[in-house]
């Protein structure tokens, strides 16, 4: 039977190379055959001492995904998949929906002048569908890939 002190020191060292979501801890416990009695201390004097907080777990990853350039769909795709609580999702995607706009502006118009400088001899139509499939690839909704679109195009009407 493998000890505590053996389990905390590996979950020490998975929280070494990045933050963890408590089921993450879990799972690699687990993967590593340690006891669900082991696995539960472990877990509670992490939580004990704050080197696990699901809430700080998801507020760290908003900010490098956002810092990725990735949209909420893709988020709340990979916080699925951590198991964090609904209520910390919800809160985590109204953080990215709301810089949404900002991310879609600054990754459309990197992704034209990349197109633009790569292939020149792409047409207009060609360069949009590009950047829209890039901006689904990235996580971003369509709905709010378009409404930037139709803005965009709003103001290159009236600026004829």
């Amino acid at each position: 039977m493998k000890s505590f002190s053996k389990a905390l020191s590996y979950a020490y060292l998975l929280l070494r190379y990045r933050p963890r979501s408590e089921y993450e801890i879990r799972l690699r416990l687990r993967k590593k055959e340690f006891s669900k009695a082991i696995i539960r201390k472990v877990v509670r004097s992490l939580k004990d001492y704050n080197y696990i907080d699901d809430q700080e777990f998801v507020k760290n990853y908003v900010e490098s995904s956002v810092a990725k350039g990735w949209g909420p769909v893709k988020v709340e795709f990979n916080l699925k998949k951590f198991k964090v609580a609904a209520r910390l999702r919800k809160k985590a995607l109204e953080e990215i929906e709301s810089q949404s706009d900002k991310l879609i502006e600054k990754l459309f118009k990197e992704k034209i002048y990349s197109l633009k400088k790569s292939k020149p001899d792409l047409d207009q139509k060609k360069l949009k569908e590009k950047a829209i499939r890039f901006l689904a690839n990235k996580g971003f909704y369509y709905k709010d890939i378009f409404v930037y679109l139709n803005r965009i195009d709003r103001q290159a009407d009236e600026n004829r």
